[in-house]
């Protein structure tokens, strides 16, 4: 499968660490930047190419690079996985894995699974957090996020994963919010952003608005 060339990255690394700058890996296990060679492979071939680029990477890095999304948009936008060439070669397990062969190859890395769309929570597994007094508060607790499917898949991805003792560390959100946005493209809003970190937070994992 070739070799790795980090001589572009070692600069960008080494540029951060003399500057008092943190520098976050993205990504390790995405299917859109994944080569198209991957749909050819055997699904043991698949799995030893994914474990191999892991641990190369976050070897070679280990020390200099301490947080990871190691894992990005798995989710389709009903909450569901995407079946992948990941999840179609290795399972639907794959995500669990990923990280489980991250902690070993580094495990002082901070772990970290990314998704988008994911942020709000319209009402949430532990109910609104914000009722007000009157009807209208109540109706906007009600309402549902733009995307409130995926962010439940995400929610409930993560509680899974936790309470398997899979290393995750993190839930990043990246948030891409478009002002000007209607129906599902429509941001949530602080309220619903609210309830989505802090049932997340409740689960014992950090936020990272990615």
């Amino acid at each position: 499968l070739g070799r790795y060339d980090f001589r572009h990255v070692d600069s960008m690394v080494d540029f951060a660490i003399e500057h008092d700058m943190h520098v976050k890996g993205h990504v390790l296990v995405w299917h859109v930047t994944s080569p198209p060679f991957l749909e050819d492979m055997s699904p043991d071939g698949v799995r030893e190419a994914v474990r191999r680029h892991i641990f190369a990477t976050m070897g070679y890095f280990r020390g200099r690079i301490k947080m990871w999304d190691l894992v990005n948009e798995a989710l389709a936008s009903d909450g569901t996985l995407v079946e992948n060439v990941f999840y179609r070669k290795m399972g639907p397990d794959y995500i669990e894995q990923c990280f489980r062969w991250a902690h070993e190859a580094d495990p002082g890395a901070f772990l970290i699974y990314n998704d988008n769309k994911v942020e709000g929570c319209g009402y949430g597994s532990e109910g609104c957090v914000d009722k007000g007094d009157n009807e209208e508060a109540a109706k906007r607790c009600k309402a549902e996020a733009p995307n409130q499917a995926k962010s439940d898949g995400f929610y409930n991805l993560l509680r899974d994963l936790v309470r398997k003792n899979v290393p995750v560390h993190g839930a990043g959100m990246q948030a891409h919010f478009n002002a000007g946005g209607t129906g599902r493209q429509r941001p949530p809003t602080p309220g619903m952003v609210k309830r989505q970190i802090r049932r997340i937070g409740e689960l014992g994992l950090k936020v990272n608005i990615s």
